[in-house]
């Protein structure tokens, strides 16, 4: 895949994605290794190749994919940390909002951990749908794209950022 790059931009499907473990890894790969591959990576191309390249440098395909060995792989991370840079204020704390919270989340509780005034919640939240780094999922519910994007946001977090947020979480989710 590494003379591919950039070639194609929709997502592949599980199978697409098997395809690609066996060109990078010159074996059959098993439904166990490409479905959580896929479930991380949502399919997005550039996702799966940097996933791939970083699996490949730790240890190659086992069958499974242990967390431990899907972390961000630094060219995804990166780029994805100069597109959160590029944020307004609103987009930020709604993303960092939506990598605490993990799952899809409504606007309301979204703009609640963020620590938002509601009139500044849907710019930030019209911002980060028009950049694809949240999408629409489901009816009023908004999730990051990807789970290495998650993680890659998540990681990004300094800890009492994250204790802040994650208060505001608990606080939003029992109201």
């Amino acid at each position: 895949t590494t003379g591919q790059r950039g070639t194609c931009s929709r997502p592949v499907d599980v199978a697409r994605g098997a395809e690609l473990v066996a060109a990078v890894y010159r074996t059959e790969a098993s439904p166990d290794f490409a479905r959580p591959l896929h479930d991380r990576t949502t399919g997005i191309p550039l996702a799966v190749e940097e996933a791939l390249s970083l699996l490949r440098d730790r240890q190659g395909p086992t069958g499974t994919l242990p967390e431990t060995a899907a972390g961000v792989p630094s060219a995804l991370r990166d780029a994805i940390l100069e597109r959160v840079s590029r944020l307004g204020r609103s987009a930020r704390r709604l993303l960092c909002a939506a990598a605490i919270l993990g799952t899809s989340s409504t606007e309301d509780i979204l703009v609640r951990v963020a620590g938002l005034p509601p009139q500044h919640s849907t710019a930030g939240l019209a911002e980060l749908v028009g950049r694809g780094l949240l999408g629409p999922v489901g009816e009023d519910r908004y999730g990051l794209r990807h789970g290495l994007a998650h993680q890659a946001v998540l990681d990004s977090l300094t800890e009492p950022t994250r204790r802040a947020l994650h208060r505001r979480a608990v606080t939003a989710l029992l109201a």
